[in-house]
């Protein structure tokens, strides 16, 4: 019986970039452990923290208990969890629509069209860049995203540099869409939409401007 390290299962908002759209209401699967120490980490409880280890079938029952049509798992890093693909696919079976939130270092495996990728791009200011891999990325499609978190302004240019490097190596049959998001606290946030706007190849792409929203609203 597959078995999953977990911190946390709550309802809150989903505040940042998402396919059911930022300010939908989700159930929350927090999993324990992460092989990333990003400098602007909000969320070290994730991998210093207490975790319950939990089958992934009392997972479920867990979620549906809470009664939220969205799923978004989340970490740490979900995909370091081998049980995390066996939760997927019962979240799925169970008619959830299902979200994970992953920081780039891992392969994104092939798994059923319908869940949806959040994944990272770590950058310079994070301290982890040397983690990321563009071969990563591969099986991402039209309906995930790759988030870039900016604290400045080479944080900014070095996202320019990497969106063509992912985009070649993703699959060739669509491709995934790019989110920009400010580091909370440390970056002003009309001055990350300032660049955006005045960047031609950012307008043709269709990049998004994404705000930590629950941050915003002190909603956890």
């Amino acid at each position: 019986m597959d078995k999953v390290k977990v911190h946390s299962i709550f309802n809150s908002i989903n505040g940042e970039i998402c396919q059911p759209h930022q300010g939908s209401l989700t159930t929350f699967v927090r999993l324990f452990s992460c092989n990333c120490r990003c400098n602007y980490c909000d969320s070290k409880f994730s991998y210093e923290g207490s975790f319950v280890e939990m089958r992934v079938r009392d997972i479920v029952k867990e979620v549906q208990k809470l009664n939220c049509k969205n799923v978004t798992i989340t970490g740490g890093e979900p995909l370091l969890q081998k049980g995390t693909i066996s939760l997927l696919g019962d979240l799925l079976f169970a008619d959830f629509n299902v979200s994970v939130e992953t920081n780039g270092t891992i392969f994104i495996p092939s798994q059923p069209y319908d869940i949806h990728w959040i994944a990272d791009y770590k950058l310079p200011s994070s301290g982890c860049e040397a983690q990321m891999k563009f071969k990563n990325y591969y099986n991402l499609y039209n309906k995930d995203f790759v988030k870039f978190v900016i604290s400045d302004r080479k944080d900014f240019d070095r996202a320019l540099e990497v969106i063509p490097k992912i985009l070649e190596a993703n699959n060739e049959m669509e491709k995934p869409k790019f989110a920009f998001s400010p580091a909370f606290g440390k970056s002003p946030q009309t001055t990350l939409v300032e660049w955006m706007l005045a960047d031609k190849y950012l307008c043709k792409i269709g990049a998004i401007f994404s705000l930590q929203i629950h941050k915003v609203l002190n909603v956890a």
